[in-house]
């Protein structure tokens, strides 16, 4: 009786212990990544500076697509035109990261959706305000 109220407790440990462990591992995937923060800083400071060049090599290809469809222009010319709309106002005030894509939000609440590639994060909505209820953000630039 003894071994087996022994085995079941050494069970429970082990359990206990794998949950313990994966719960840590979930938090560490899940975690801000201080990178996705660094991109939106760097958008808006190629924005400030008129460097559309810059600013464009921060988006998603999908979303440089849509600058230029939207504004019949180069990326780089058409992001200068719509940076008033999109620029980052106010420093980083919290980052969320799960998996390969992200949420930054800035000082004055505009939000800004990354993915994470092999070049980095790249910006693939900017300029989004939280809309009432649950109803999604609202983006001045999104792909």
């Amino acid at each position: 009786m003894r071994g087996t109220f022994a085995l079941f407790i050494a069970t429970l440990i082990m359990i206990a212990t794998g949950l313990v462990v994966f719960s840590a591992l979930g938090i560490v995937r899940n975690s801000d990544d201080p990178a996705a923060g660094a991109a939106v800083t760097a958008f808006g400071r190629a924005l400030r500076q008129q460097d559309g060049k810059r600013a464009c090599a921060l988006l998603s290809a999908d979303t440089q697509s849509r600058i230029e469809q939207e504004r019949k222009k180069p990326c780089d010319k058409g992001i200068v035109e719509v940076a008033s709309d999109i620029e980052p106002d106010g420093a980083v005030n919290r980052i969320s990261v799960a998996e390969s894509s992200g949420l930054v939000t800035t000082a004055d609440g505009s939000a800004f959706f990354l993915d994470k590639t092999n070049a980095g994060w790249k910006l693939s909505a900017a300029g989004c305000k939280r809309q009432a209820g649950d109803a999604p953000y609202s983006c001045a630039l999104e792909a």
